[in-house]
């Protein structure tokens, strides 16, 4: 395999911001009509799609760590509360 020239490199612009709005474009193919604005404006909409399903992607990681953070952080209130003696379980 080759090293690609110059030329032929894609440039990543070092910011991106996109608004995007996840109701729309769920079917295949649609991906790019969830972008609602992009810059810079000169990434082709194939790109943008990409970096907006990445982002959701993360999103939707990430987001399993908080519910474990919350179910641990729940846990650790609970089992404080029944060392304690106490017969009432407090909110977090």
């Amino acid at each position: 395999m080759t090293a690609p020239d110059k030329d032929q490199e894609r440039m990543v612009p070092p910011l991106q911001l996109s608004v995007f709005d996840v109701r729309r474009g769920r079917t295949e193919g649609q991906e790019a009509d969830k972008v609602l604005g992009f810059y810079p404006a000169s990434v082709d909409t194939d790109e943008q799609a990409s970096v907006v399903g990445l982002v959701q992607a993360m999103s939707a990681f990430s987001s399993i760590f908080d519910q474990v953070s919350s179910y641990i952080f729940q846990m650790k209130s609970y089992t404080s509360v029944q060392k304690s003696g106490s017969m009432h379980l407090k909110a977090p």
